[in-house]
């Protein structure tokens, strides 16, 4: 009979190096463990071979991972062998019934954050969906792609990153309307994640380098928001010292 240890070697097809990684995984910071729903930080002592085979059959037979995708998950998220399958099953039947997610989103979702799964439901998950469907008012297929695209969308809270981001949109691009906000996440979610120090320095330069008046700056903002995701000194000053050069100034060589 088989180990734990030695059958979450044997099913994951662990190397050494990966199964040490997994093993030294087993104390977490005080602050994680308050995100990911406060969870114990012991991971193969919480472990029988009941549980890892209840675990390895909700990832295989009801998230669909394959092998190589069921040991990287776990290699980069070892974390996720402490939690119950119940709650695992609570957070998919969510993804699955409530946003509609498709088994391809959802092991998109999976594989591209893994941490998706290990935050509480009720605190963390639907406070963050209903805020993008009711207070920024994302529109269905949006807040959809939002959520398995950019599943970092539950990294950060409600109350201590996003409604402020909005409250700073509405102020700083003197924004009239909601949508307008919606706007701008819907075309680039990362601008509610990206801090205000960041976004500011954009618009300053944005602002003074191409002389914007506050409308200008609205409307390219709300046309393209990609534009805050830019690196200002490695993109966006360098390709607007370009543009605005003085053409004759330059020469070409034949």
């Amino acid at each position: 009979i088989r180990s734990t240890e030695a059958l979450l070697r044997f099913n994951l097809n662990l190397t050494p190096s990966q199964f040490n990684k997994i093993n030294k995984a087993t104390t977490t910071s005080s602050s994680s463990r308050k995100i990911y729903n406060n969870k114990s930080n012991a991971i193969l002592t919480r472990l029988n071979r009941s549980t890892l085979r209840s675990f390895l059959h909700f990832f295989t037979k009801t998230i669909k991972l394959d092998a190589v995708q069921l040991q990287r998950m776990v290699v980069s998220r070892p974390q996720l062998l402490a939690y119950s399958v119940s709650n695992l099953s609570s957070t998919y039947a969510y993804f699955a019934q409530e946003l509609q997610l498709s088994q391809a989103e959802i092991v998109k979702l999976v594989m591209a954050s893994p941490a998706s799964l290990m935050y509480g439901l009720d605190s963390r998950i639907k406070p963050n969906v209903e805020f993008l469907r009711n207070e920024v008012g994302v529109g269905s297929k949006h807040w959809r792609k939002i959520v398995y695209a950019y599943p970092q969308v539950f990294s950060y809270s409600v109350d201590t990153v996003y409604r402020p981001k909005v409250a700073y949109f509405l102020e700083t691009l003197q924004l009239e309307r909601k949508s307008d906000v919606s706007t701008i996440v819907s075309k680039y979610p990362p601008t509610l994640w990206l801090s205000t120090r960041n976004i500011q320095s954009k618009l300053d330069f944005l602002s003074c380098e191409l002389n914007l008046s506050m409308a200008d700056l609205r409307f390219m903002i709300l046309s393209y928001p990609q534009v805050l995701g830019l690196s200002l000194e490695d993109n966006l000053r360098p390709k607007i010292d370009y543009l605005l050069a003085d053409p004759t100034t330059t020469t070409t060589t034949t």
